[in-house]
């Protein structure tokens, strides 16, 4: 719930900033702790790498040898199922070569929301869980839709749409003053930072966080 709890503060969906900053731990630890380790580099190879966000991912700590070693090996090994395929046997169909493994990166993900979302859906009474669902940090609709089957009762639930109403009338609000201020009547009446930004939080509260914002260069945990 401390995770939780820091989501709330920084703003925006609580439960993909929980998400975000789990990929970005996993993938630091297996950087700089994991990439000799022949049980994860088996796991890897199952999965032939992580997805294409995850991957790209790796590119914010700066470890280029790590990157290099451990591609050199995924690499080598797709080089080699292909080459099997490409000597194989004529009139047979030969199979892809296929992950058998998700991606590693994406299982601590999906941990990590399951557990942000028990977490909030348990203490929807809770003072700072509700001034931030009704304020800068209500649930993006993915993963609202993904805690309504975890709420406990239909009274919390309905307490759970009534902080996601104010959130979402608060942000309306913004969205309509800035369309307003782009009007050259009212131009000189100003932006404010909060309106500024309400076209990019109109993004994520419906679609979930930006997934480049996980690319940025920072602690691995941030």
């Amino acid at each position: 719930m401390v995770k939780v709890r820091e989501a709330l503060r920084r703003g925006g969906c609580p439960v993909c900033r929980v998400a975000s900053a789990s990929a970005r731990r996993y993938l630091w630890g297996f950087l700089y702790e994991q990439v000799n380790d022949p049980e994860v580099r088996d796991t890897l190879r199952r999965s032939r790498g992580f997805c294409r966000h995850h991957a790209w991912m790796l590119t914010q700590f700066y470890d280029t040898l790590g990157v290099s070693i451990v591609h050199h090996h995924l690499v080598r090994d797709l080089a080699q199922d292909l080459r099997a395929v490409a000597g194989g046997a004529r009139g047979l169909r030969p199979r892809a070569p296929a992950r058998t493994q998700p991606c590693p990166a994406c299982r601590v993900v999906r941990q990590s929301e399951q557990n942000a979302l028990e977490a909030l859906v348990q203490r929807l009474d809770d003072e700072q869980v509700r001034a931030g669902l009704a304020g800068d940090a209500p649930l993006c609709l993915p993963h609202l839709l993904a805690a309504w089957d975890r709420v406990p009762d239909a009274a919390a639930l309905r307490r759970l749409a009534a902080l996601q109403v104010s959130a979402l009338e608060a942000l309306g609000r913004q969205l309509e003053e800035f369309i307003r201020k782009q009007d050259y009547r009212f131009r000189h009446e100003g932006v404010s930072a909060q309106e500024g930004t309400a076209w990019l939080r109109a993004l994520e509260v419906l679609a979930g966080s930006d997934p480049l914002e996980d690319r940025r260069p920072g602690e691995p945990g941030g």
